[in-house]
């Protein structure tokens, strides 16, 4: 692909927005470009996380699978986007699967220069928070939708999450319990 064109991808990306000129060509000179065909994995879930990529064309998938064949689309990232961060910096394997929805045009960065240039550049290390804390958002809000629907079926909620390994279940099933006290008591009070 020419040179000019990585660097329009880039500019376009939500990640690369504010970087100047000499760093973007700095970005282009170690990216490596994949052009990939509609309905190939970019990387199956399980897989060595070994690199990141803007998708510069074509919109991407983000398939869950599960252990019993099943699989369910969990989100989808169009151009301009990019997959692939969260497993470089948890230093985990991939926990989705990411499938070219169409035709896809991806420039990509091995885990080496992800981590030293990309997140050593202030202004992409800024916009990665960034796009991270709103995906968290967005999960939080799809994650409290799904659980008041699955309150009549089984009282699970948001609260049974746990976020952290110190956190101690019966804290959360203690809670729970005074929750339900406290609208029982609201409940007769009203009564």
């Amino acid at each position: 692909m020419r040179r000019d064109l990585i660097l329009t991808y880039l500019k376009n990306s939500l990640l690369f927005q504010e970087v100047n000129e000499h760093h973007l060509d700095k970005f282009a000179d170690v990216c490596r470009v994949r052009i990939m065909s509609e309905g190939e994995y970019v990387y199956r879930q399980g897989d060595v996380s070994e690199t990141f990529c803007i998708i510069a064309q074509g919109e991407v998938e983000l398939v869950m699978e599960r252990d019993d064949g099943a699989s369910k689309v969990v989100g989808r990232i169009a151009q301009g986007g990019h997959i692939g961060e969260t497993g470089l910096l948890l230093k985990k394997t991939r926990s989705v699967s990411a499938r070219a929805l169409y035709d896809l045009v991806l420039i990509c960065f091995d885990r080496r220069t992800f981590s030293s240039q990309l997140l050593g550049n202030p202004l992409v290390h800024k916009q990665l928070f960034a796009v991270l804390s709103e995906r968290l958002r967005v999960a939080w809000l799809d994650q409290m939708e799904n659980s008041n629907h699955a309150e009549s079926y089984d009282g699970s909620s948001a609260e049974d999450v746990i976020l952290f390994k110190e956190k101690n279940i019966s804290q959360i099933k203690l809670r729970k319990l005074e929750k339900r006290h406290h609208k029982q008591s609201i409940i007769q009070e009203s009564r």
